[in-house]
């Protein structure tokens, strides 16, 4: 962490604030990925990392990646398991940008009723094929586990939908819709 900050404040002192942010933001990152011991965070601290994430994204695919961030609830006040949106943010880059070349937008979005808490990530990248995503939907659901010598995918959806229902119980879930296109 010291020499990350030491190559930012180098990149400061040299007016590359290009440079320097990027630092800062993976400095960040590293520290939340490595330096804590604890499973649960808040949502505020998930969607600041998402944050950090995309704009390390944005400074390398420029004008090809756009996000938003539209937070209606109290984040602050929302206890979750860590690295249940980054996995997911990164999906929507990987997969997103690396058969279109339009730009792709990504959208996280957090709302709040009586009961439920909701947070969607949307992409307008180019979709998958229903086959795949049936065999991520069941994959997801314990329905089907991939039979020898076939890969699903998916790794790190079924860590992020175990991390949610072990956290939240059973009733939660990961839901994966997409249209090819």
């Amino acid at each position: 962490y010291n020499t990350l900050e030491t190559i930012r404040m180098v990149d400061e002192s040299n007016d590359d604030k290009e440079a320097a942010d990027l630092s800062f933001w993976f400095g960040k990152l590293m520290r939340y990925s490595l330096s804590s011991r604890q499973e649960e965070t808040v949502l505020a601290k998930e969607i600041e990392m998402v944050t950090f994430y995309l704009n390390i994204h944005k400074m390398r695919l420029q004008s090809r990646l756009t996000y938003e961030i539209d937070v209606g609830v109290d984040a602050e006040r929302i206890r979750c398991p860590r690295f249940i949106l980054q996995p997911l943010i990164e999906n929507g880059i990987v997969h997103g940008t690396s058969t279109v070349l339009r730009p792709v937008h990504i959208r996280l979005q957090a709302t709040e009723s009586d009961n439920e808490l909701r947070i969607a990530i949307s992409d307008n990248g180019s979709g998958m094929a229903p086959e795949k995503l049936a065999a991520i939907q069941a994959h997801l659901a314990r329905r089907e586990e991939p039979g020898e010598g076939q890969s699903v995918g998916g790794v790190g959806l079924k860590n992020v939908n175990e991390r949610v229902k072990s956290y939240f119980g059973e009733a939660s879930r990961l839901e994966i819709a997409s249209e090819q296109g």
